[in-house]
């Protein structure tokens, strides 16, 4: 238990400006943005597209990771401050401070948005409607990685040594060690959330992905199945809505999709940002179709500039997608 409290542009896209406005809970001025909707369901899973794939850039600076909210802002940090960024050009601050370090966020289905906090070892939950951040969860060490699940409950990670993944339910306060792990990183609920993907576990380094069955609401098996083992590694990692894995290698930039069952991993693109003087791909999320941000689409961060590719399948379904 723990303690609770391959084609490139020369310009980004960017859309034209629209005349009519509406304005925040926070008073910043926005664009009305698309309804969110629900991820198809007649997708032929096994006509999945091979490519290739084209890399769309966007003039969004993200941090080290990044979600979609329901009005078609991509969620990231900047600085100690929760900010959003349509694909208009508008802004839109969340939470003045919220960490000086995160590692993580996530929109939850209230709307709210996690945040792991590696400074203060906490996961913070800020209110998107009034900006109040609130201590859910305390006594942690380099909170990392988050998912969100049905009812809201969050898994997460702590990238240490001696880290371990884990879940807590934010309703009842509840919460569980799944896995004592070497170095955990990013993670994924596959669509009947019946399997959770770990990326950042390998025995010489980060380098593999993990996949734990559930045994029932609050139990997961002790062992965790190897579905892919990598030469680099792994931050990100993602599930479309067919259940296939996706992961990006940490320096390389390459992108695979991992059936299930490990059985076969394909090669879809590598993602080069030639202005960035290092990479680091750390996060990756499917987008929601609210504001332009597909949900065929994989965004990725090399904590420089967003990307974009379609890859012509739906992701999991987002929280903000509606039912």
């Amino acid at each position: 238990m723990f303690a609770c409290v391959e084609g490139e542009q020369d310009t980004p896209p960017i859309k034209p400006q629209p005349t009519e406005t509406t304005t925040t809970p926070t008073g910043v001025t926005t664009t009305p943005t698309t309804t969110p909707t629900t991820t198809p369901t007649d997708f032929d899973c096994s006509a999945l597209p091979e490519g290739p794939f084209d890399m769309v850039p966007f003039d969004v600076q993200t941090e080290e990771d990044f979600d979609f909210d329901g009005d078609g802002f991509v969620v990231y940090q900047q600085g100690s401050t929760l900010v959003g960024q349509d694909q208009y050009g508008n802004e839109r601050i969340y939470a003045a401070s919220v960490s000086g370090d995160p590692a993580g966020l996530q929109v939850m289905y209230s709307t709210d948005i996690v945040v792991a906090a590696q400074d203060s070892g906490t996961l913070e939950r800020v209110n998107v409607q009034t900006g109040n951040t609130t201590t859910i969860i305390s006594g942690l060490v380099q909170a990392n990685g988050i998912e969100i699940g049905s009812g809201d409950r969050l898994y997460f990670t702590e990238f240490t040594p001696n880290g371990s993944v884990r879940w807590f339910d934010a309703t009842s306060g509840t919460g569980e060690i799944i896995y004592d792990a070497t170095s955990p990183n990013g993670l994924a609920l596959s669509p009947d959330e019946q399997v959770l993907y770990v990326a950042g576990i390998g025995s010489g380094g980060s380098s593999s992905i993990l996949a734990f069955d559930r045994i029932s609401d609050d139990e997961w098996e002790d062992v965790p199945r190897v579905i892919y083992d990598g030469n680099d590694e792994f931050d990100g990692v993602e599930v479309d809505m067919c259940g296939n894995v996706y992961t990006i290698e940490f320096s390389s930039g390459h992108l695979y999709r991992i059936t299930p069952d490990g059985s076969d991993a394909t090669l879809l693109a590598v993602v080069d940002d030639p202005q960035a003087g290092w990479t680091a791909w750390n996060s990756m999320r499917w987008g929601n179709d609210a504001g332009g941000w597909k949900s065929t689409s994989m965004y990725l961060t090399n904590r420089t500039n967003l990307w974009e590719v379609d890859l012509g399948v739906p992701g999991r379904q987002h929280p903000t997608m509606g039912p």
